[in-house]
């Protein structure tokens, strides 16, 4: 009978319940593969009420007020550490608002939906047979050159002691089979080594490659969500300890605050838009170089679910990325804006490198430090970022002069390096307070084009002021790291990054 009755059925009626069947086919699905994430939970509630209101309760402990933003400089003299961008206008005020309406009725309505940790934890064990559970250490690579860098990097972590069992990152287009068999192969009887994929959908939240953009910055706070940890210490692949990390996750600041981020050389404009979709006035702070992060990751669920969700789709990343430098500042503003508590490291970072034959001094890694006061001056990162852009002479560099070999740093009037000053707020104007003031692609930054022997060097490295002290990288771990690539034949690819 009903078969008959369809016969019957004019065309515009039959279309309507092929639509009606496609959409529940697409929802069956969509449920077979996220069986964790239902239409439901991903569904946004936004009415004008709702964005209207003076206050947004997303928990009875999470409160975001909406009329927090106030145009204006920030506290003290911000200005002068500020990254200046050439367009703060690529969005109009509206643009801005409406997108921080999405993010607050993220967190008002459909984060609390979202499973929790130990949900979440449970999902990934059977996905893996490996429930988020325990300390560790991720990383992620892109291609050949991130892997000579994680091969260093790993090496000169066992080294230092470290016996934290490893995960790799990456996007499955983006690594050879022969690659993964070279990743896998660092693992050894004391340390474990893993590699996964951020877009295999047997993940929590898998996030996939952008093929229209360069720069995939979201593959980390997919692998720290993803990842078999509870406790994660997230290195990039050319961020190499000086010391066994692992005490980072003993210290008073990661057990009171449940995070752990260090500086960067400049603060957030506060012309910026981002403190518009923030709904935040402009903070006066360091930006944060997520080189490096120790994150406790049941004590920081909500805001790293905040960040999947600022990362979820093409769109959403293009428009944070407009204003902010990839990933690195979005965990400081998601740990914000969720109310989530983290430690700021308040030992200034500095620069290493190099000092030329015409004395110039080239800056060619980041300098990260210990967090506590107690061991203010003690090295802890050397993030080689700007290694891969230049070349190696051997004619004047060997392993009595290492290619890494010197830091660069600031010290107080009173004889003290660079920290932060007892009884002073971070930012705060000190004597040599006017040392950087457009720090981002100018020259009074970033010297390239510094020709010495017929090569050209990129340095970065600040406007030299007066209270300026140089001081040697210990020499073992500035030998140890140069001949890690020196000796195995790796500095060959990474001249070509």
């Amino acid at each position: 009978m009903i078969f008959f009755n369809f016969l019957f059925l004019n065309k515009r009626q039959l279309t309507k319940i092929v639509i009606i069947a496609i959409f529940c086919l697409s929802v069956k699905l969509y449920s077979a593969v996220y069986p964790h994430l239902t239409t439901e939970t991903l569904t946004t509630k936004t009415t004008p009420t709702d964005i209207n209101e003076n206050k947004i309760n997303a928990s009875n402990s999470h409160d975001f007020n909406i009329s927090r933003y106030i145009p204006g400089d920030c506290i003290g003299d911000n200005q002068q550490f500020q990254l200046q961008r050439l367009n703060f206008s690529q969005h109009t005020p509206e643009e801005i608002d409406i997108k921080r309406y999405e993010w607050q009725n993220f967190v008002k309505y459909e984060l609390e939906k979202l499973p929790n940790f130990q949900q979440a934890s449970r999902y990934q064990e059977k996905s893996f047979n490996r429930p988020m559970k325990g300390r560790g250490i991720i990383s992620y690579v892109n291609g050949q050159t991130s892997i000579d860098f994680l091969t260093v990097t790993i090496r000169l972590l066992r080294k230092a002691g470290s016996r934290l069992p490893v995960e790799v990152y990456a996007f499955s287009n983006e690594i050879t089979n022969l690659q993964k068999e070279r990743i896998l192969k660092l693992s050894t009887d004391e340390t474990s080594v893993k590699y996964f994929e951020v877009d295999d959908l047997r993940n929590f939240l898998p996030m996939s490659r952008d093929l229209t953009k360069q720069n995939n910055w979201h593959i980390k706070v997919a692998a720290i969500i993803n990842c078999g940890f509870e406790e994660v210490l997230a290195l990039d692949s050319d961020s190499v300890p000086v010391m066994d990390p692992g005490f980072l996750f003993d210290t008073p600041e990661y057990l009171r605050d449940g995070s752990i981020f260090w500086p960067d050389y400049w603060k957030t404009h506060s012309d910026n838009p981002v403190w518009r979709w923030l709904d935040m006035q402009c903070v006066d702070e360091f930006e944060q170089e997520s080189c490096a992060m120790v994150i406790n990751k049941s004590r920081s669920w909500r805001a790293l679910m905040l960040m999947w969700f600022w990362n979820r789709d093409l769109d959403s990343r293009t428009f944070v990325t407009t204003y902010l430098h990839g990933d690195k500042d979005q965990f400081r503003f998601s740990w914000r804006a969720t109310n989530t508590s983290f430690y700021m490291v308040q030992n200034w970072l500095s620069s290493a490198g190099f000092v030329l034959p015409s004395m110039t001094f080239c800056g060619v890694a980041a300098i990260q430090y210990h967090p506590s006061d107690s061991h203010k001056n003690e090295v802890l990162f050397t993030h080689i970022n700007f290694l891969k852009y230049n070349e190696y002479d051997s004619k004047f560099f060997n392993s009595e002069n290492p290619m890494i070999n010197v830091i660069k740093r600031y010290k107080y009037d009173n004889g003290e390096y660079w920290v932060h000053p007892e009884g002073k707020e971070p930012g705060t104007k000190l004597s040599f307070g006017h040392m950087m003031k457009e720090m981002w692609l100018t020259k009074t930054f970033f010297k390239t084009g510094t020709a010495e022997n017929g090569i050209t060097y990129n340095c970065v490295d600040f406007v030299e002021y007066s209270a300026v002290e140089y001081v040697p990288l210990e020499k073992s771990f500035a030998s140890d790291l140069m001949s890690q690539f020196e000796h195995r034949g790796e500095w060959h690819s990474l001249k070509k990054y």
